[in-house]
């Protein structure tokens, strides 16, 4: 830049000395010979080629001052190349002392060039296109040099590449080697830098100063500019390390500066109607700024798809530096308000290019009138509540985001999985860790208390894997319905890769439906791809349920897989079936039963993209243990009776009303069976039932849509007639004969018939039984 304005000048004053020599020229000739005379002296001093198409000399109509104009002018500089134009102008117009110019000295009374364009360049090796004007040639001009008034109309410099139009300037001074002491006024505009995209907004300007051109130093005092809509004032000075400056500005509008820093979104959508005053200064390359903004509106697109943008009120004290290219603002104080946001604190380091900055100081967050993040965020996000913040925020230049300080969660309100829910909490944010101290939440009227500590929670929004921990603990909580008709996506579940959070969960007491778990105690982890339930403990039904399983995710499918290992011990038969309102059939019901019931083995199904279950893929291989069992008062004994008094074929074996009394009661010996289910069906393997009314076999399968297919088999011994008549007194065959029933249709209105198949298969295996049993004895012997 020093070199800029040294060259300018230079060039400027050899101009000048080049026209004024020629004017001295003319008074030692003829005023016939004016323009020959000039031509010729002047050719004799330039280095380069040069044009001027009219040379016009008024000596009387000012005398004793001389006028001299010369018109259409053309300078070629001084590289040699055929492109290399230093100057074009219109007219350049001298007012001079005669009586000076005799004598040498040259104190012009004013100057005017119009209409003209300077064009100064260097080229690779660094020597300028100014060297136009012999060694020495100037030296005839005189010791003392003076102008006292230079004017500039509607002309274009250029210096290597940086652009100034000057639309009207007006420079005076006087030279006495090697100082120049100057004062310039005028203005400026469409000034472009080489190094600069964008163009400087115009200004006016008045100003003085002294230059010593063998040092390079240069002085200037501003007394008034103004720019961007404002008043500017202040020192400025240029010596070998280049350019410094201090001063004021008033009035400054903020928007003015919104072209010359590129904002990143959506920072580069802030309006505002802030007016600042404060001090500027340059110094060697750094540039800083100070302001007091004090009641200003402002908004701010946050973000494409919100109807309104975020818009408030405020005030602010800022600090701007500039250096190496990067913008960085301080606000020592400030404060906004939003519709819903309150903030007041400092912000320090505040890089506009990437970002990054550090906000101190206390906020609040009104969510019932601020839905600014509600486009970004998750589903459950709070829809009414207050929160309050105290402490630190920081972004880096990554974007990445870390805290320090206290928050509260004030009644926090809104909706997860169409249940409304609200939240009171409080908690710390310290070194990259949330803890939520304690937070009282209800969801869908069912209350819980917990804590949570949570590994840089800021980081979930970049796709962070989620490191926490969470203990929670409800008196009392009640689980949906299954009749419950919200859809969760199956993808809202998913943790990002490498998550891992761990939980315990304790419950007083826990409801679905009519089925009450007491004393729950459980833990486990979820991570990306699985939920997993390490122990579970509970009482319920009189005895207790325990056991382990997981969730597999299965993204490529977007289905998941349940597995559950449950190990039932000892729970209440009847009081099962009374919670479960009789698994919704009416054959077998909790006032037929009496008794214990242990369960131990596997299951399995999936949930689809809705997180439902599916039917279809559930399967169960279980072993169940009955003890103290009893069948009352069971109608489907009380049918199969029946039957056997209309089918008549049985009649000489069966006394049916017998039959109907023993099986009012059924007490039976301790039962241990497996059962397993699959294709949507639960199959019963032969189960041998030894009670105090007969001994019963059972096998057959059950269906999800209530289809039955089952055999039930009564001992001959059982089924005998207890009358002795014509046939005599029927003895037991010693085979253990047995008659079978087959009971069809559905659970709730089942078809009895003779088991054919059934009674066949057992009599041949029967017969092998016996033949086994001779062989063996027979090889006994």
């Amino acid at each position: 830049m020093k070199k800029l304005i040294i060259r300018i000048l230079v060039t400027l004053l050899s101009l000048i000395i080049f026209v004024v020599a020629g004017g001295l020229i003319w008074l030692n000739s003829h005023e016939d010979e004016t323009e020959a005379a000039v031509l010729k002296a002047l050719a004799a001093q330039l280095q380069t080629d040069a044009h001027i198409e009219q040379v016009t000399l008024d000596l009387w109509s000012d005398f004793p001052y001389v006028s001299l104009r010369l018109d259409h002018i053309w300078l070629m500089g001084s590289t040699g190349t055929s492109n290399d134009t230093l100057l074009r102008a219109n007219e350049i117009q001298l007012r001079c002392s005669a009586w000076h110019l005799l004598q040498g000295e040259y104190q012009l009374k004013a100057v005017t060039i119009s209409d003209a364009e300077l064009m100064v360049r260097s080229n690779a090796q660094g020597d300028w296109n100014t060297a136009f004007w012999k060694e020495g040639g100037s030296e005839e001009s005189g010791a003392n040099f003076a102008i006292e008034r230079l004017s500039l109309n509607r002309c274009k410099i250029e210096v290597d590449g940086t652009k100034v139009f000057v639309p009207e300037a007006s420079i005076s001074g006087t030279w006495k080697a090697p100082f120049l002491t100057y004062s310039i006024e005028g203005s400026v505009q469409e000034l472009e830098f080489a190094s600069f995209e964008k163009s400087v907004p115009k200004f006016s300007l008045a100003m003085h100063g002294t230059w010593d051109m063998e040092t390079g130093f240069l002085q200037a005092d501003l007394s008034e500019c103004q720019w961007m809509d404002a008043t500017w004032n202040g020192d400025i000075q240029l010596d070998d390390d280049g350019w410094a400056c201090a001063g004021t500005f008033s009035q400054l509008p903020v928007m003015e500066l919104a072209p010359w820093i590129d904002l990143p979104p959506p920072w580069n959508t802030l309006k505002t109607n802030a007016i600042g005053s404060g001090d500027v200064s340059y110094d060697h390359g750094v540039f800083r700024a100070k302001t007091e903004l004090n009641s200003m509106d402002w908004s701010i697109e946050w973000e494409k798809t919100a109807a309104e943008p975020l818009a408030g009120t405020g005030e602010a004290a800022i600090w701007v530096k500039h250096e190496a290219a990067n913008w960085r603002i301080d606000f020592p104080t400030l404060r906004i308000v939003s519709p819903g946001i309150k903030w007041s604190g400092k912000v320090e380091g505040f890089n506009p290019m990437s970002g990054s900055l550090i906000a101190t100081g206390k906020g609040e967050l009104d969510f019932e009138m601020q839905d600014l993040l509600q486009n970004e965020l998750v589903e459950g996000w709070p829809e009414s509540g207050w929160g309050t913040w105290d402490g630190t925020v920081e972004r880096n230049g990554r974007g990445i985001w870390s805290a320090n300080g206290s928050w509260a969660a004030h009644e926090w309100m809104g909706q997860w999985a169409k249940k409304p829910w609200k939240m009171e909490a409080t908690g710390l944010i310290s070194a990259h860790v949330l803890e939520v101290q304690k937070f009282d939440v209800t969801w869908n009227n069912n209350p819980c208390t917990g804590s949570l500590n949570w590994e840089d929670p800021l980081l979930y929004q970049t796709g962070d894997p989620i490191r926490a921990s969470i203990a929670i603990h409800a008196e009392e909580w009640q689980l949906p319905a299954s009749s419950d008709t919200s859809v969760i996506a199956l993808t809202s579940l998913l943790l990002p890769r490498g998550s891992k959070i761990q939980w315990n969960l304790t419950a007083d007491r826990v409801h679905s439906g009519g089925w009450t778990i007491d004393d729950v105690d459980a833990e486990g982890s979820l991570t990306a791809l699985s939920w997993r339930l390490k122990r579970f403990r509970s009482k319920t039904l009189g005895g207790t349920l325990a056991g382990d399983g997981q969730v597999l995710f299965l993204p490529a499918s977007n289905q998941a897989t349940i597995e559950w290992h449950p190990v039932i011990d000892h729970c209440d038969l009847p009081l099962l079936f009374q919670s479960f309102s009789n698994f919704n059939q009416s054959t077998l019901r909790s006032e037929h039963l009496q008794g214990e019931i242990s369960v131990s083995g596997s299951l399995k199904f999936d949930w689809n993209h809705t997180v439902a279950w599916q039917p279809q893929t559930f399967e169960m291989l279980a072993t169940v243990k009955i003890a103290n069992g009893e069948l009352r008062q069971l109608e489907a004994f009380e049918n199969m009776a029946n039957y056997l008094r209309e089918n008549r074929m049985m009649a000489p074996l069966v006394d049916p009303d017998d039959l109907a009394e023993r099986l009012a009661l059924v007490a039976f010996e301790p039962l241990e069976s497996p059962v397993y289910i699959s294709n949507q069906s639960v199959h019963v393997p032969d189960i041998q039932i030894r009670s105090s009314a007969m001994n019963i076999s059972l096998n057959g399968v059950y269906r999800f849509d209530g289809a039955i297919d089952y055999s039930v088999g009564f001992a001959m011994r059982d089924l005998r007639n207890s009358r002795e008549d014509e046939f005599g007194k029927i003895e037991d065959d010693g085979l253990g004969h047995q008659f079978f029933i087959a009971m069809g249709g559905t659970v709730d209105e089942p078809k009895y018939s003779w088991d054919r198949k059934a009674q066949r298969e057992h009599r041949k295996s029967n017969f092998q039984l016996e033949k086994d049993l001779l062989r063996s004895l027979f090889n006994r012997h």
